[in-house]
């Protein structure tokens, strides 16, 4: 008999927090290259390809740490099943061991269980990039990698794992898990830092498919880009908020999948830009809020 089994919310928990610190480390790396634009340099280009080519190993530990999520992840679903079944030792000396003291199955392993197991197919595509994840994490850690990476190319390995992966359930799973912000007060701020990166690498229809969103019109949402700014002084508009019914109808709802918070939008002019419609967010909190400038109304 095996001692020590595990639960599957032990990998769960290691699979996000791997995750939201690749995430975290991602953001920063990236932070970087916002700046090099303002610091007038001659060629952005020139600078900002030679910061990523300089410092290629902060990348490298980004994608393991990513590579580990995945690993983690695919534990935890076939752990859902039965612990056994993560195993690789042979059950003829499994006899009064403990769990810890045997061998697990490997990445490869991990991925046809998991599709066995939850009656998945896998597509080849996706199966194909999972393979070069894998090969570039052992070139890695193997020390023999040379060839350039980008945090493009990271992001776009974070797409496939959540979409093909987590699905839609990915924002609500790691929500619980992200820190709150000591200036602010929220974890809003630091989930707004994901998409952000996500804007700047992704194709605005991956992020739709990710939040699963079918609308192609958004707006700003008024109490993330009101914490943004005044956090972090932010200028970037969180522009993922959409409307839950018609835009048409009188009563419009407005609803962000950052915050998860809903507007009532009113038909109301507004008096700081006569260029604006008249989409207005009222609240009996913080007054009247122009969806297209940004500015509260008096």
């Amino acid at each position: 008999m095996i001692k020590g089994l595990p639960d599957e919310t032990v990998f769960k928990k290691v699979s996000i927090r791997l995750f939201l610190y690749s995430l975290n480390q991602l953001y920063l790396f990236d932070e970087y290259l916002n700046i090099i634009p303002e610091m007038e340099i001659e060629n952005e280009e020139t600078a900002i390809h030679d910061y990523i080519n300089n410092n290629q190993e902060e990348l490298y530990a980004i994608l393991i740490l990513l590579f580990q999520s995945i690993e983690n992840f695919l534990k935890k679903e076939v752990c859902n099943e039965s612990p056994y079944l993560i195993i690789s030792t042979h059950p003829d000396l499994w006899k009064d061991r403990d769990f810890n003291s045997l061998h697990l199955h490997g990445f490869d392993s991990l991925l046809k269980i998991y599709s066995e197991t939850k009656n998945k197919k896998i597509n080849h595509i996706v199966l194909q990039n999972m393979n070069s994840l894998r090969k570039l994490r052992n070139s890695i850690v193997h020390g023999v990698h040379t060839e350039f990476l980008n945090p493009e190319e990271i992001c776009n390995y974070i797409f496939i794992y959540l979409d093909n992966f987590w699905g839609n359930s990915w924002l609500n799973e790691i929500r619980p898990y992200i820190p709150y912000e000591e200036h602010s007060g929220s974890n809003t701020i630091l989930l707004w830092r994901y998409f952000f990166l996500f804007k700047k690498y992704l194709k605005i229809n991956n992020i739709k498919k990710l939040l699963d969103i079918k609308t192609n019109k958004f707006f700003a949402c008024p109490e993330c880009t009101h914490y943004n700014k005044c956090a972090y002084t932010i200028i970037d508009k969180c522009d993922l908020a959409y409307f839950l019914n018609s835009p048409k109808e009188s009563n419009k709802i407005l609803f962000c999948p950052i915050c998860q918070n809903k507007f009532y939008v009113e038909n109301h002019i507004c008096t700081k830009n006569k260029s604006c419609s008249n989409n207005v967010v009222s609240s009996q909190d913080w007054g009247d809020f122009c969806l297209d400038c940004l500015s509260f109304i008096e």
